[in-house]
């Protein structure tokens, strides 16, 4: 939308913040909830599990910028 320039980055800007805020009462938190519970055991993790997600998110995004690979930055540090 933006670089069809329907309208401004600001715009853009304040729309997906309202989306971030309003999103989990809007639809609920039921993704989170699974992710939170299901999917990621606490017990399994430990600051060498942090730092070895932190790692990878880091490479990740050096190898794409190297690459050229038009990627997100912030996906690889949310999976991280």
């Amino acid at each position: 939308m933006i670089s069809s320039r329907a309208i401004t980055p600001r715009a853009a800007l304040g729309i997906a913040a309202l989306g971030i805020a309003l999103g989990p009462f809007m639809v609920g938190t039921a993704v989170a909830v699974t992710v939170g519970q299901e999917f990621v055991r606490a017990d399994h993790i430990n600051l060498r599990v942090v730092i070895a997600g932190l790692a990878a998110a880091i490479l990740w995004c050096a190898v794409a910028q190297w690459s050229s690979i038009p990627v997100s930055s912030s996906m690889p540090f949310s999976a991280a």
